[in-house]
């Protein structure tokens, strides 16, 4: 059967391009991979596509000026573009507006957003699911931390699928333990195992690796009828459901420079360059001036903008007047405002400012109520520079 439509996808990451044929490959498109923007204006001359995706910074690095190329060549230069980045900044997109791009998706990318654009810009009903549905997914040490709101979509799922090989790669992890938490999510018996069986393929692990914690009775009772997923527990409380997962020491829930992690971590293997960040801000909200100092040094082969609060009051009035940081590492500690009041102050305010809690806090009952807040991670003092940059390139860098 013929492919009714061509796409060229422009990017350097193995594992995005795989994620981009998982999200076409029903819709009979045929994808076009390349690499560098070299070869992308070859194939472009040469394949004549329907449509280019295209990784931002990766044209922006290259001595071959992509739209230029594209611009004066006139067979190609009305096929539109999308493009992906890591972060979108106002110039970028007053540049690429006069370059035939359709639109910017900022990563972490939403594969239904990605889905309606193709459709639009192919003229083409591409079918998929848009069950409303939250998917959050953040690992402390050997475990993740899964957090399902609204429904379970498929096409997240198959993000979700995404975002846990990109931890594990970053980690190291051959297989890990997962804690799924469901917050007020309608779902039937279907879309339920398609969930478990999509984290247990990837994460390599049991079915008694899994815990899931819900209030919705429903939940325990269809997992009981199904043979294969009967062994997994299921609780209504966050404190027993981490005891029960072998978390009774807090080694086990936090990330601290003294425990020793199943995988190496070093700059240079993780690729970790100032471009991937594309001066993104970091805020880093803690009373103690040579924390925020040390932290501020371990960013620094990032080239991050760093802003620094000493004062939590500071930080959430510079939040209100618009703004808002890529991340936020934040002590819990502090004499004017305590990281838990300003926790529940951005809850209040529904800010989604990705939060990362440092503390010499290391009580099991602290970290729960923190995760809770749904903070990305929790690091107890004092701290190790490399995890630093391990837990920013986490949120960062993340594709899925």
């Amino acid at each position: 059967m013929p492919y009714e439509d061509k796409i060229l996808i422009v990017n350097n990451s193995d594992l995005l391009n795989n994620f981009l044929t998982d999200c076409f490959k029903k819709y009979n498109i045929e994808l076009i991979i390349v690499k560098n923007p070299f070869d992308a204006i070859i194939k472009l001359k040469n394949e004549l596509p329907d449509l280019v995706i295209i990784e931002y910074q990766l044209v922006m690095d290259e001595k071959i000026d992509f739209f230029k190329e594209k611009k004066e060549y006139k067979p190609i230069s009305e096929i539109p573009i999308i493009c992906l980045s890591s972060k979108v900044d106002m110039n970028s997109i007053l540049k690429a507006g006069k370059n035939k791009v359709y639109k910017f998706f900022e990563k972490p990318i939403k594969q239904d957003f990605l889905l309606k654009a193709v459709s639009e810009l192919l003229k083409r009903d591409l079918k998929f699911d848009d069950t409303p549905s939250i998917m959050e997914v953040s690992l402390n040490n050997d475990m993740l931390f899964i957090e399902i709101g609204m429904g379970i979509n498929y096409e997240k799922l198959n993000s979700l699928k995404y975002k846990i090989i990109e931890l594990m790669k970053l980690y190291k992890f051959n297989k890990i333990k997962s804690l799924i938490m469901f917050n007020d999510v309608t779902f039937n018996e279907d879309r339920l195992f398609c969930l478990i069986k999509t984290i247990l393929e990837t994460t390599k692990a049991s079915p008694t690796m899994i815990k899931i914690l819900s209030t919705n009775a429903s939940v325990k009772l269809n997992l009981e009828k199904n043979e294969k997923y009967s062994k997994i527990d299921v609780f209504n409380d966050l404190s027993l459901a981490m005891d029960s997962i072998g978390t009774i020491n807090i080694e086990s829930l936090v990330s601290n420079s003294n425990i020793e992690n199943s995988g190496e971590f070093s700059l240079a293997d993780s690729e970790l360059t100032s471009k991937y960040f594309n001066k993104a801000t970091v805020a880093l909200v803690d009373d103690d001036e040579f924390v925020i100092d040390l932290v501020e040094a371990s960013l620094q082969p990032l080239e991050l903008n760093i802003i620094k609060f000493t004062n939590g009051n500071l930080f959430l009035d510079e939040v209100a007047k618009g703004n808002i940081p890529d991340l936020v590492f934040l002590d819990l500690m502090m004499p004017s405002i305590t990281g838990f009041e300003i926790l529940e102050k951005m809850k209040e305010k529904k800010y989604t400012i990705p939060v990362i809690i440092f503390s010499s806090l290391s009580q099991k009952e602290t970290v729960t109520r923190v995760l809770k807040y749904g903070v990305r991670s929790y690091i107890v003092k004092p701290i190790d520079p490399e995890l630093i940059i391990k837990k920013a390139s986490e949120i960062l860098k993340s594709d899925f």
